[in-house]
């Protein structure tokens, strides 16, 4: 429920990736049916870190670890916007836990 578009637009700041880790497992073939799962690992003041897994019917194609900072659109590090910072709050509660 989060446009990165009308972030930029209306707060004026965006995220960027700090980091990325990949593990690539197994490729993907041109027109496969790809699925993106997302797991928010930790939420800080400027910055998240999440956990993908991109997924081809029950395999994992590829999993990655990110590092999201909050900037401002100069490239000054900003703060998440509360309101923001709840909706992930929110959405990392509402996910099942890693087992």
């Amino acid at each position: 429920g989060i446009e990165s578009a009308a972030l930029m637009r209306n707060g004026g700041w965006a995220f960027a990736v700090k980091h990325c880790s990949m593990d690539f497992i197994k490729p993907a073939k041109l027109d496969d049916l790809l699925s993106v799962e997302t797991r928010l690992i930790e939420i800080k003041g400027a910055s998240l870190t999440a956990e993908q897994c991109v997924r081809r019917e029950n395999a994992d194609l590829v999993r990655m670890e990110l590092k999201l900072v909050c900037m401002s659109l100069d490239g000054k590090p900003a703060r998440l916007p509360a309101a923001v910072k709840s909706r992930l709050e929110e959405f990392q509660a509402a996910l099942p836990t890693k087992q």
